[in-house]
């Protein structure tokens, strides 16, 4: 950030994509803005009027190029600033981040991907006579949610995510990404301790797979500073015994590890979750089940990104983690987001939630084969549309 010293307008070296599914829609603050693909998924697009959604208010996401976000770039895909461009203030309570927060408390959500977002699809919104005052401005104090993509740095090239490894660990783009990610944690580091600060790491690799995020995860000492929470996004193979037990001074303030598998089988993992390793993934989650028996309050779960290639072991996926993996909350499934790696046949070959699929059915025979008294163990985030129809129609 200018104030920070940060250098303005630096170049960056960023990961070649393909042009992704969906459409540019010209918009007059935000410029053009990329609307993602939802054709064919059976989510209604609900009148969100009288509801609220806090994320504008409490979510902040750094990318690599210093954009700047109030969610997840897919679900609320304008930037309402750049970290090397803008001041804190410009950013958080500019004219842009302002403009979002009106279209919640109007109830339009203009620039949501109503579809897609699992929080609208889960009806996780709140009536607005339950929100706080504070969040019924247009102005907001520290956000509370950090989500750090900074870096891409990745020990997994799986094809729903990149088209090749992407390792940053020296020269300028390492540099930039490391200097960048010491800042965001100055500012947190900075805040005062009466407000809980969750941060989530990463929401572009991998928390222990990136040097930049690895190294200072393991320099960290958050012990007297326990409003600082931690939210780790991982694929699982470097999540072990030992890395686990070198973050002892962070221990305390871990509240929640997201696994990502995309498989219940070791030769569909190898598919999907190209580069990685399912029988070191397999002992780690062993290692963190017997961990969370003993941290009863950190949110353990596992992840399922649903594709062409294995939405035929949503149930045994299920199955595993009641049986073999106790401790972990419950399995989360998604639709396969079109991230630039395929071009539109390939990623169309894949996206088997469309209707247009030729094995949608099939699909469907297998959502509506989960039974409904396993959903207690699930979270179908913006599954859960087809869901519901697979369990109408398809029973």
């Amino acid at each position: 950030m200018k104030q920070i010293g940060v250098v303005v307008n630096q170049t960056i070296n960023e990961p070649k994509r393909l042009p992704k599914q969906g459409h540019m829609v010209d918009d007059p603050l935000f410029g053009q803005v990329f609307i993602r693909d939802t054709q064919g998924l059976n989510n209604p697009e609900p009148d969100l009027k009288g509801l609220h959604c806090s994320n504008p208010w409490d979510w902040l996401e750094v990318q690599a190029n210093g954009n700047v976000y109030m969610c997840c770039a897919t679900w609320l895909p304008v930037p309402i600033g750049n970290w090397f461009e803008n001041t804190w203030d410009e950013i958080w309570n500019g004219e842009r981040a302002r403009a979002v927060r009106e279209t919640i408390l109007n109830g339009s959500y203009k620039w949501c991907n109503k579809k897609l977002c699992p929080k609208i699809q889960s009806n996780f919104l709140i009536p607005m006579e339950k929100v706080p005052a504070e969040q019924k401005l247009p102005h907001a104090k520290f956000p509370r949610h950090i989500n750090f993509s900074s870096d891409e740095s990745c020990n997994l090239s799986c094809p729903s995510c990149r088209r090749s490894r992407i390792q940053y660990n020296e020269g300028p783009d390492y540099e930039h990404r490391k200097k960048l990610n010491d800042e965001l944690w100055d500012i947190i580091l900075a805040q005062p301790n009466d407000q809980i600060i969750e941060c989530h790491i990463t929401g572009s690799g991998d928390p222990w797979g990136s040097k930049v995020f690895r190294d200072k995860l393991l320099e960290l000492d958050l012990r007297d500073k326990q409003h600082i929470r931690l939210k780790f996004k991982t694929n699982g193979v470097m999540l072990t015994e030992k890395i686990w037990n070198q973050m002892w001074r962070l221990h305390d303030n871990i509240d929640q590890i997201g696994v990502s598998w995309d498989a219940a089988r070791e030769d569909t993992y190898r598919i999907t979750r190209r580069d990685g390793d399912f029988k070191q993934l397999q002992k780690n989650m062993k290692f963190m089940n017997d961990v969370a028996a003993s941290y009863p309050d950190m949110h353990f779960h596992f992840d399922f990104v649903v594709q062409a290639d294995n939405y035929k072991e949503i149930h045994e996926f299920i199955d595993m983690k009641i049986n073999e993996y106790p401790n972990a909350r419950h399995v989360m499934f998604t639709v396969l987001s079109d991230w630039g790696t395929w071009d539109k046949q390939g990623y169309e070959s894949r996206a088997v939630w469309k209707e247009t699929h030729p094995w949608y059915k099939y699909l469907m025979k297998e959502l509506a084969s989960v039974p409904v008294e396993k959903d207690k163990w699930i979270y179908w985030a913006n599954f859960k549309g087809l869901v519901d129809k697979a369990r109408k129609e398809y029973a």
